[in-house]
C-alpha cells in the first residue's frame, strides 16, 4: 500500500472508510458545524479533509488495533497526554485513513508514532514517517507477559517475514531487519492485548508513559537545535 506516500505490502480496502480518531483537534465544516475529537471518537471520511483544522495537539499516535486503542483510551492515555490524537485504522489503514494520516502531518507538523502488535503483519505497516514506540520483538524478554499470550508463528508468518526482511534491506531499514530477525528467532507473536492483560492500566501507566515522555523530550531538543537563533 502507499502510506505516508512511501510504499508498503498491507492488503487495503479503498472502497471503505473504518478508521477512527479522537483526542486534541477539531474540525470546523464550511456549514459552521464544529466535530470536537476531544470528547468523542470520530470516524474518518473524506469529509473531514475538507474541513477547517482547530489544533491543540503535540503529537500522533497510530494504534494498529481497535481493541488497543478502545482499552487505551479507557485507561486515560488522554488524562496523561491531554495534547495527543489517537489514530486506528482498525487493522489495515483504508485509503481514507491513509489520506487522513497524509493530511494531519501536513497540516500539524507534529510527531508521528507508532503501535503495533509484535507479528509480522504490525511490521508491515510499519514506515519511516512513523517513530515505532512498540510493541517490538526485542522487548519481549523484558516484560511479564503470560506465556498463554504467546501465538506460534505459521508457515505464512515466516513466508512474509523473509518478504518483509528483504525490503527493510532494500530500504536500508536496519532496525526493522533486527526486529524480523528476533521475531523469527522467538517463533512466536503477540498482539498488544498481550500488554493489557500484564496488569490494569499496565499499556498506558507502565509501558507508554515512561517512552513518550522520553521521545517527546527528544524531539523538543532537537527542534529547538535546529530553529534559527534570533538576531540581536
Amino acid at each position: 500500500m502507499e502510506f505516508l506516500g512511501v510504499a508498503c505490502e498491507c492488503h487495503v480496502d479503498v472502497c471503505s472508510s473504518k478508521g477512527l480518531l479522537s483526542g486534541a483537534i477539531a474540525f470546523l465544516t464550511k456549514e459552521q458545524r464544529l466535530i470536537d475529537c476531544r470528547h468523542q471518537q470520530v470516524l474518518i471520511s473524506e469529509t473531514l479533509l475538507k474541513c477547517r483544522v482547530l489544533n491543540g495537539a503535540e503529537f500522533i499516535v497510530v494504534v494498529e488495533k481497535d481493541a488497543a486503542f478502545q482499552k487505551m483510551i479507557d485507561d486515560g492515555f488522554f488524562e496523561c497526554f491531554p495534547g495527543s490524537i489517537l489514530v486506528t485504522g482498525r487493522g489495515y489503514p483504508d485509503l481514507c485513513t491513509r489520506k487522513m494520516m497524509r493530511w494531519l502531518v501536513d497540516q500539524l507538523s507534529v510527531p508521528l508514532y507508532g503501535l503495533f502488535d509484535s507479528d509480522p503483519h504490525g511490521q508491515d505497516c510499519y514506515v519511516k514517517q512513523i517513530q515505532w514506540l512498540g510493541f517490538k520483538p526485542s522487548e519481549v524478554h523484558n516484560l511479564p507477559v503470560a506465556s498463554n499470550q504467546y501465538i506460534k508463528l505459521s508457515n505464512r508468518d515466516f513466508v512474509k517475514i523473509r518478504k518483509l526482511r528483504r525490503r527493510a534491506q532494500a530500504l536500508g531499514e536496519q532496525n526493522v531487519v533486527v526486529e524480523l530477525d528476533i521475531l523469527c528467532s522467538l517463533r512466536s507473536k503477540l498482539e498488544l492485548e498481550a500488554l493489557s492483560s500484564i496488569a490494569p492500566q499496565f499499556i498506558v501507566r507502565m509501558y507508554l508513559l515512561p517512552r513518550l515522555k522520553d521521545v517527546l523530550e527528544s524531539h523538543r531538543t532537537i527542534k529547538l537545535s535546529t530553529e534559527p537563533e534570533e538576531e540581536t
